[in-house]
């Protein structure tokens, strides 16, 4: 199955999955409409043919054309945790499927071996030439040094009072943006932020609909 893969990150972290624990955006997992929950999956980015293991946790995503949510620990690895999306090649791993070294190469680190081993029997050197093969596991990662998101700027003020009479414009107007519009102060101006959004697409299809009715020309920003 190919389609479009985004991730979702620090906004949900924390919030309860589908399955009931809470969702880790640090941890290998992802969400799908339809895979049975818990199962596994193996995602491909086509771009570059990489490859994880991810553990189906939560349903969706809810967004059109998208095909699955992945964790951010999984966009990371995949290497496109910093564009929000990329197609993927998505195939579901079978109960007691066993998965290759070869395929786990993107989440695990073989162990490493001795370089002089003392002399084995016939049969122990048997056993130590054939690695068992591993069981998906979820992989452990470092937090990053900051977990981005989208956010639509819709003005930069040098008063605070225009910021938030703009802000209330806004949440009057679009009552759908209430408790998402932020006044931020960044050196001597007020900036007037909207979001977080897990893509960019989210966040230019928010810009879009503001650009239409106030005449406004926002920008998008990561932060």
């Amino acid at each position: 199955q190919r389609g479009t893969a985004s991730w979702y990150g620090k906004k949900f972290h924390g919030q309860r999955t589908a399955s009931g624990e809470p969702y880790d955006m640090y941890a290998m997992t992802a969400a799908h409409p339809t895979l049975p929950i818990p199962s596994y999956a193996r995602v491909t980015r086509v771009a570059t043919g990489r490859s994880v293991i991810v553990r189906i946790n939560d349903r969706g995503p809810f967004h059109q054309g998208r095909m699955i949510d992945l964790s951010y620990a999984a966009a990371l690895k995949l290497g496109f945790a910093h564009l929000g999306s990329a197609e993927v090649e998505l195939e579901s791993i079978e109960p007691g499927q066993a998965v290759t070294p070869t395929q786990q190469a993107a989440t695990t680190t073989p162990p490493a071996v001795a370089t002089t081993p003392p002399a084995p029997a016939p049969t122990q050197q048997a056993a130590t030439t054939t690695p068992p093969a591993a069981a998906p596991t979820e992989q452990a990662l470092p937090a990053p040094e900051q977990a981005v998101a989208v956010y639509v700027q819709v003005g930069a003020f040098s008063s605070r009072a225009n910021a938030e009479n703009l802000r209330s414009r806004l949440e009057g107007e679009f009552g759908w943006l209430k408790d998402t519009v932020q006044v931020l102060a960044v050196g001597n101006l007020w900036r007037l932020h909207v979001g977080p959004y897990r893509t960019q697409d989210d966040a230019r299809s928010v810009a879009e609909r503001i650009e239409s009715q106030l005449s406004i020309k926002p920008l998008l920003v990561v932060r």
